[in-house]
Parts: structure tokens; sequence; C-alpha cells
């Protein structure tokens, strides 16, 4: 009813509702299917509310920046790009730079699909730099040599055009090479830093 009439009272009273959903799914050890279908409900089907509970999701999971988090913002991510409400300033590059520095690997899947994200929906400069640092950061997830050591001349290839943002990833990217658990990926590595010029 509230959403078919979504005057003024409807959309505060929704409002409240969605604020008390998603501090609900913030509790969660995961992503709580039910409150996840009833926020996605509620906007996909009030344009006045979208952006509100969207910004609402993704300020909740800047702020808790941990795993459970993390895995929350994942989830509504591609709707958020979607509708233009992710900002990607330093906040959120410090966000990503954590994922891509967890040695247990959860976050750093969670890391490369907020880029890829990111990627796929035009809100990074420089893609090219980035689709070659996805082909990378996936391939290292591996540990044979022969999935690993095709992808890394892409690092060959990657411009740096004063973005630092993006050297400050590049970095982690060489670090984790050089920190590999394949000797022939780490020696890659070494070799590839010590002939930067």
């Amino acid at each position: 009813f509230a959403i078919k009439n979504s005057g003024k009272e409807s959309d505060k009273v929704l409002l409240l509702a969605s604020t008390l959903l998603v501090e609900s799914l913030f509790r969660e050890t995961s992503v709580h299917e039910l409150i996840a279908v009833v926020l996605n409900f509620i906007i996909s089907n009030n344009e006045h509310l979208r952006q509100q509970i969207m910004s609402l999701i993704f300020q909740k999971s800047m702020d808790r920046n941990d795993t459970i988090a993390i895995q929350n913002l994942c989830y509504f991510f591609e709707k958020m790009c979607k509708n233009d409400i992710v900002k990607v300033d330093a906040d959120f590059y410090a966000l990503i730079s954590k994922c891509f520095n967890d040695n247990a690997g959860k976050l750093r899947k969670q890391g490369i699909f907020l880029i890829k994200t990111l990627v796929e929906n035009n809100q990074l400069e420089d893609v090219k730099n980035w689709k070659s640092f996805i082909v990378i950061i996936e391939a290292i997830e591996e540990n044979q040599s022969h999935l690993i050591l095709p992808t890394l001349e892409l690092l060959k290839t990657m411009k740096y055009n004063g973005l630092t943002t993006f050297y400050d990833f590049w970095f982690i990217l060489v670090k984790l090479i050089v920190m590999h658990d394949n000797n022939l990926v780490k020696m890659w590595g070494l070799n590839y830093v010590l002939t930067i010029r």
C-alpha cells in the first residue's frame, strides 16, 4: 500500500522501516536474505527513496569497514553504481586497499568484485589500467605459474599518467607478486622490480 501511494507520509514510514532494516542487515553475520529481499523490493519500487536507502547502505558499509560490512556492500554495489550513488574518493580507495592487503584472501575477492563493478559501470578513470589490474589480481589468486605468468606481462603495459591512486594499487599488485607462494611467480616479480627504471 505504502509503495503504491508514495506520498510524503508513506515515504517517511518506508524510510524509517528501511533504516531499521539496514541496521539489522549490519548486525547479521552474513547477508540476511529476507532483509536483502525486502530492501531490494523497496529500492526497486520507490524512486523517491532509492537514493536515500542506497546511500544509507553505502555509508554503513564504509563506517563499519569490516568483512561483513564489505560483504553487504558487495551485495548491493551493482545497484549503487547504476544509480550513481558510489562516490569514489580517498576513503573508498582506502577501503578497497584494505581488501587487497588482506592475507586471508576473502576480503581480496570482495575488493576484486568492487573494482570490477566500478570498471563495468565506467566509474573509474584510466579503465585500461584497471582492467589489466583485475586480470592480474585474479590470476594471482591461483597458485600455478602457467596460469599466472602470462598475465604478468600486462604490468609492463600499465601507464600511470600522474594517477597516484592507481600507483598505490600497482604497488599492492607488485607486493602480492613478490610475496607469492609460487617461486617462479616470485622470481618474475623480483626480476620485474629490479628492472624498473
